[in-house]
């Protein structure tokens, strides 16, 4: 199944996430997830980042945003396994979850993006995210509705 690209807004800033499903690596034969990332700022393209995602990576995020909306308090930081440049956290106080995306790790100059999900945004992560794990189905209508809103595009 092509997997459509997830649109995410944020202020200024507009975040695609598209996930690709690859098959098994013939020499580990471990299977990792290829992603692309684009960030925009007022349409100009800032960031664009291909990164691969662990097989656990989608469904260890899937966890992570059931333990948000759960609220739990002991909720820790989610990175991905081998990318620690795209790392989730939670603002309780604001109810909403960061996402930073890190360009650098030098502590001197950090360099990166902080993207602020709320609730609504985080809920159309998590649709993305069944969809890429076999939970959900794209003729849904949880996932025709983010199609008709433009939030799943170009699949």
């Amino acid at each position: 199944m092509r997997m459509p690209t997830l649109k995410l807004t944020s202020g200024e800033l507009t975040l695609y996430l598209w996930l690709k499903r690859v098959t098994p690596d013939s020499y580990s034969g471990e299977e990792w997830d290829d992603s692309d990332f684009r960030v925009y700022r007022n349409d100009e393209l800032m960031l664009n980042w291909k990164s691969k995602w662990y097989e656990t990576d989608p469904a260890g995020l899937l966890n992570w945003l059931d333990g948000y909306f759960a609220m739990a308090e002991e909720l820790k930081d989610f990175s991905l396994v081998d990318d620690p440049a795209f790392e989730f956290s939670v603002d309780w106080e604001r109810a909403m979850a960061i996402l930073n995306l890190y360009l650098t790790f030098d502590s001197t100059y950090p360099n990166h993006y902080v993207i602020y999900l709320d609730d609504q945004k985080l809920k159309n992560l998590h649709c993305y995210l069944r969809l890429f794990t076999n939970q959900l189905r794209k003729d849904s209508p949880e996932a025709q509705a983010l199609y008709d809103q433009g939030i799943f595009q170009e699949d």
